[in-house]
C-alpha cells in the first residue's frame, strides 16, 4: 500500500511541476507579447510626435518667410497670411484625421492654436466677413473633434458629424469670400 501511495505522491508532484512549467511558459509568452505591443505603441506615438514637430517647424519657417517679406505691401501680406493660416489649418486637420481617438489631444491643441492665430490675424477689410466664417468653421471643427474624443454614449462619430457638416459650409463660405477679395 505504501508503494502505491508513494507512486501517487510522485505522480502528483510531477503533475504540479508540469502545470507550473506550462504556467511559467504562458506567463513569459504573454509578457513578451505585451512588451512588443508597448514597443509598437511607443513607435507609433513617436511617429505622430515627429509629424507634429514637422508641422511646427514648417509653421516657424513660414513665419520667418513672412518677416523677410516686409517689402510686400500690407494688403498683400494680409492676404498671404490668411492663405498661409488656412493652409496650416488644413495640415493640422489632416494630422488630426490620421491619428487614433486617444491621440487626438495634441493635434486638437494645435488646431486651437491656429484658431487663436486666426482670431488675432489682421485681415484687410474685404476679408472681415470671411475671417468670421473661417473662425466659425474652426470652432465647429474643434467642437467636432472634441465630441469625437469624448465619445459620450458611444456616439462620438455621430457627434462629430453634427459639427463637421456646418463647419464645411463655413469653410466654403470663407473660400468664396476670399476669392472675391481683390488681388493687388
Amino acid at each position: 500500500m505504501k508503494k502505491k501511495q508513494r507512486g501517487i505522491t510522485v505522480f502528483h508532484i510531477l503533475a504540479v511541476l508540469l502545470i507550473l512549467s506550462i504556467s511559467a511558459y504562458y506567463y513569459s509568452a504573454n509578457k513578451r507579447q505585451r512588451s512588443k505591443e508597448h514597443a509598437l505603441t511607443v513607435i507609433e506615438e513617436n511617429k505622430k510626435s515627429e509629424a507634429l514637430v514637422k508641422i511646427e517647424t514648417e509653421n516657424a519657417a513660414l513665419k520667418v518667410r513672412q518677416e523677410d517679406g516686409k517689402k510686400i505691401d500690407q494688403y498683400a501680406k494680409s492676404l498671404k497670411a490668411t492663405d498661409d493660416l488656412y493652409q496650416r489649418w488644413h495640415d493640422g486637420v489632416k494630422l488630426a484625421l490620421s491619428v487614433s481617438r486617444i491621440a487626438l489631444a495634441q493635434p486638437v491643441a494645435a488646431l486651437q492654436s491656429i484658431k487663436t492665430d486666426a482670431a488675432n490675424l489682421e485681415a484687410p477689410p474685404c476679408l472681415d466677413i470671411a475671417k468670421k466664417a473661417l473662425i466659425s468653421g474652426m470652432d465647429l471643427s474643434i467642437e467636432g473633434f472634441l465630441g469625437f474624443m469624448k465619445n459620450e454614449a458611444g456616439i462620438g462619430d455621430r457627434t462629430a458629424q453634427i459639427f463637421f457638416a456646418p463647419a464645411r459650409v463655413e469653410f466654403d463660405r470663407f473660400e468664396d469670400l476670399r476669392k472675391a477679395c481683390p488681388q493687388q
